[in-house]
């Protein structure tokens, strides 16, 4: 029998027979064989803990360089720190996700020497912004077949080329609708029509907090709020050419120190989106037109994947002097790394959840003590953490789909719930960024028990239960309205902050966190019936109450004030 081939996405399975394809990683899959056991060389590539050290100090040195490259590109002299914000997510998905695919392919190539089916495409694809690049490597097949090529040309000397040529186009692009509601144009209708008075305001709030504070807010500063859709578009839009776009390599210099960093350094310029490159200078002249000129910004995540608002947002911070006020925009209290902690790299001031990172302990906008209550109780929903087909950046959480914890624990809940509790289960995901893997979850549980992306807060109203599977916003607002489980084996995974894990412990020993599914659905089996009765044993209690207390969870009635008396000093 001949060598094997490396399979590096889903397009060689078309041309491939089974029994001689070695997966590169989950993604590749065929959705028949999700239900079989991962490959043993297909395991996960991250050591957590030193991959995000190095990581972390790969993304500094990689920034400072790229500063200096778009100063000379761009012929300015603007700060290195304007820079390295304005790239900083996307460059800590960019070398997070070639580093996770590097070390899988050293590691599956150190073994054996595959054949590589190096298909005839010749297509390079351009992301305009951060937000396109995130939907390209974390559900694209051609995209990830394009950028792996990379690594594997590369290391070349470790593969044997087959060449293949093919007539097939392909159009697998996923990308998020932008939401443009009726009631949305309305408010930015009445937003440009009050555009003269809003120029003048000193605080720009962009969201984090519900419209009807938000009103209220902007009103008791003395100003009327300024619609953020009206002026900052989010768009996914990409360019595919067969020939390369000059990013004059000349400008470019990075010492690097290993041969990851040297293949980093030889590709980089490739894959930086067009904003930050050749669209540039229109978009900067665009931000600079828009009439607002606040002293102080408030945002509460759309810095992270916005890109005109980023690029506002820092003209404002470098050039004018604009104070920046970050609002922690999830209920994060484990090791988060997935963005290197962005959001102190560009506040000024960052209000966090956890009371330990907010220390003018303002009450988050998002949270506070009555925030749903339960009116129905009649299901029990579990609440899946977000699903990509491929890995892009670091977290605390299981990568690749033969992991992913809602396919495997849904399936044991199907077989070990109490019929007449089954009956009441559905799934509601974070995202999903896999079609195939929602097929997979639609033949478990059937498509009516799959709640849309986004829908949790309207069905936690009716639910009797909550399951969550991952510790950051749904299992806060869940724990807060009612009887809520946090499905989290923190010791592998979600690693709480140091400060947090005492009470980790206390959450596991009062049943409110379950390390496995089987003890959980042991559980909600014998406690069906009075769950009511066990939530509110007081130890349980104490042990809920001690846990949120560590945040900063407000109260109506002091939200707004408190808001208004921190705000009005930068009036």
């Amino acid at each position: 029998m001949g060598k094997n081939y490396l399979i590096t996405s889903n397009l060689e399975n078309k041309w491939v027979e089974k029994k001689r394809r070695v997966y590169l990683g989950d993604w590749t899959y065929d959705l028949a064989d999700l239900n079989k056991k991962t490959n043993k060389l297909n395991k996960n590539s991250f050591n957590l803990e030193n991959d995000i050290k190095y990581l972390e100090n790969l993304l500094n040195r990689l920034s400072s360089s790229l500063s200096v490259y778009f100063n000379r590109y761009h012929k300015v002299k603007f700060k290195k720190y304007f820079w390295q914000n304005l790239i900083w997510i996307w460059l800590s998905y960019y070398i997070a996700s070639n580093y996770y695919r590097w070390k899988k392919i050293i590691r599956i190539s150190n073994k054996n020497k595959f054949i590589y089916l190096n298909l005839d495409i010749k297509k390079n694809i351009y992301s305009d912004n951060v937000g396109t690049y995130e939907n390209l490597v974390s559900g694209s097949d051609l995209f990830n077949y394009l950028s792996i090529k990379k690594i594997i040309v590369y290391l070349k000397d470790r593969f044997i080329f087959k060449n293949y040529k093919h007539k097939n186009t392909y159009n697998d692009f996923i990308f998020l609708k932008n939401k443009n509601s009726i009631t949305n144009k309305i408010l930015s209708l009445i937003s440009l029509l009050f555009s003269p008075i809003t120029a003048n305001n000193k605080i720009f709030i962009s969201t984090g907090f519900s419209f009807k504070n938000l009103l209220k807010l902007n009103l008791g500063l003395g100003q009327f709020p300024t619609i953020f859709s009206t002026y900052f578009k989010k768009n996914y839009c990409f360019k595919i050419t067969e020939k390369k776009i000059d990013r004059n390599q000349n400008f470019f210099k990075f010492h690097t120190k290993n041969s990851f960093e040297k293949f980093i350094e030889s590709n980089i310029l490739d894959e930086i989106p067009l904003n930050y490159l050749e669209k540039f200078f229109f978009n900067f002249e665009k931000i600079k037109k828009i009439n607002l000129n606040p002293k102080v910004i408030i945002s509460a995540g759309e810095h992270l994947h916005n890109d005109n608002f980023k690029l506002w947002l820092l003209y404002k911070k470098f050039f004018l002097k604009s104070k920046i006020i970050v609002i922690d925009h999830g209920g994060n209290h484990h090791l988060n790394t997935g963005q290197f902690d962005y959001d102190f790299k560009i506040g000024d001031q960052v209000i966090g959840w956890d009371k330990k990172y907010n220390k003018h302990k303002l009450p988050n906008p998002i949270l506070y003590k009555n925030f749903l209550s339960r009116v129905k109780n009649e299901t029990l929903i579990y609440v899946g953490s977000e699903i990509s087909k491929f890995p892009y950046r670091v977290g605390p959480h299981e990568k690749g789909l033969s992991e992913i914890k809602s396919y495997k624990n849904l399936k044991i809940l199907k077989k070990n719930l109490k019929k007449e509790i089954y009956k009441r289960l559905y799934y509601t995901p974070k995202e999903i960024r896999d079609d195939r893997l929602k097929s997979v979850l639609i033949k478990v549980i059937g498509k009516k028990k799959i709640l849309k992306n986004g829908s949790f807060k309207h069905h936690l109203r009716k639910s009797k239960i909550v399951i969550c599977d991952y510790p950051q916003t749904a299992f806060l607002e869940s724990l807060i309205s009612g009887p809520t489980f946090l499905l989290c084996d923190y010791k592998k995974f979600w690693k709480p902050r140091r400060h947090f894990l005492n009470i980790y412990k206390l959450l596991e020993k009062n049943n409110i966190l379950f390390r496995d599914i089987d003890s959980l659905t042991n559980f909600i089996n014998k406690n069906w019936n009075n769950i009511d009765e066990w939530w509110n044993k007081k130890n349980v209690k104490k042990t809920r109450d001690k846990f949120l207390d560590k945040f900063s969870i407000n109260y109506l009635d002091n939200l707004l004030y408190s808001w208004k008396q921190f705000l009005l000093k930068y009036k």
